[in-house]
């Protein structure tokens, strides 16, 4: 019998469904984007088993990540165990303080079902080492991206297309290696016909007129939402866009007016 917490999840899914989910573990890399993914997999009833990010929460996160003033200056990891442990009790995961590492990546990917990448762009490089792993183990990784007001997910199946073949890297490619791979390299394949305006900023970016990424709570509330109904299809090995297809969603776009 599912938790009582998540009966109302009951009717639209079943109670097996429902127990599945609450079996199925996950491991999140990456807590700034992952804050928002561990809230909303925590609500719908997942097993968050562990949690690896090597930032403390600012102030300036607070616009979109799913920390509150009391967690500024906390390690994020730390920070996320306290949100979802409030949400569900029974949760506990393992806190990884240092983030991922070349050293620390299998043991972080045995302790989930799906593996989530949730890894700062700066250090996207380690995207490839930890998706390496997780296809070496026979584990899914899910990864999304916001861009602008929307966001854009991609799923790596534990068999089929593997990142490094994905990101044009030669698949031989030592992890130490990993670092000099230039970062415009690895976030080709995920920028494909991104919207325009998206597309400006990221070029606005590039040219130096902006010293940070600009992001918000629509876009990064989109990505979470991807990666959590990306999760619940995986674990209940219902058929799911894979990589190199994607999804991308824009609400911004999607509820601005069109001429008819």
């Amino acid at each position: 019998m599912p938790s009582h917490q998540f009966l109302r999840n009951i009717g639209t899914l079943t109670e097996t469904e429902q127990d599945s989910i609450e079996s199925t573990t996950i491991a999140i890399a990456g807590c700034g984007l992952g804050s928002e993914v561990g809230r909303q997999l925590a609500r719908f009833g997942f097993n968050i088993t562990a949690l690896a990010d090597l930032d403390t929460v600012e102030v300036h996160n607070l616009n979109r990540q799913s920390y509150y003033h009391r967690h500024v200056g906390t390690h994020k990891a730390e920070a996320v165990k306290d949100v979802v442990t409030q949400i569900n009790p029974a949760l506990n995961p393992a806190v990884y303080t240092d983030g991922i590492t070349y050293e620390n990546i299998p043991e972080f990917v045995s302790k989930g079902d799906i593996i989530i990448d949730a890894v700062d762009p700066a250090a996207i490089y380690m995207s490839l080492a930890l998706t390496r792993e997780a296809h070496k183990q026979g584990k899914p990784v899910i990864t999304a991206i916001d861009f602008g007001f929307g966001a854009r997910l991609f799923v790596f199946p534990a068999s089929g297309l593997d990142i490094m073949t994905f990101m044009n890297v030669d698949p031989n490619t030592p992890d130490e290696e990993l670092a000099n791979i230039p970062t415009e390299q690895i976030m080709r394949p995920y920028m494909n016909e991104i919207p325009q305006y998206s597309l400006d900023i990221i070029m606005r970016l590039a040219h130096g007129e902006l010293d940070y990424y600009p992001q918000n709570m629509l876009a990064v509330g989109q990505a979470a939402l991807l990666i959590t109904a990306a999760c619940k299809r995986v674990a209940l090995k219902q058929p799911i866009v894979s990589a190199p297809d994607y999804v991308h969603i824009d609400v911004d776009m999607l509820i601005e007016p069109h001429n008819s």
